[in-house]
């Protein structure tokens, strides 16, 4: 059922997760919060398309969506938070290993 859109022409990648988002939240499914924003960060949404998408579910549904969206915000600062250690991770150790030995 996640593939049945997969082929659409009319609305882009970014564009069904930011739907997504909004459905999940509105739906208060945590598994599906972090499946969203994996496909979300893959699509290439940034946070501030995350955090208007869920306002379009606070909006319709208020109340509990607060607390969901909240919970996406933190799906999301904590994935890009990991990418952004890990990279910066490689790159030092990558220098290290590229710099002279001490003597």
């Amino acid at each position: 059922m996640s593939h049945a859109n997969v082929k659409s022409t009319h609305i882009d990648a970014k564009a069904r997760e930011l739907i997504a988002f909004a459905v999940v939240v509105t739906l208060r499914c945590d598994g599906c919060i972090n499946a969203r924003t994996d496909a979300a960060i893959k699509a290439g949404a940034i946070r501030e398309e995350i955090v208007e998408a869920l306002g379009v579910a606070i909006m319709v549904n208020a109340g509990a969506t607060m607390v969901y969206s909240a919970r996406t915000i933190d799906a999301y600062d904590t994935k890009t938070t990991e990418k952004d250690v890990t990279r910066r991770w490689r790159l030092e150790t990558s220098r290290r290993s590229k710099a002279a030995p001490l003597p």
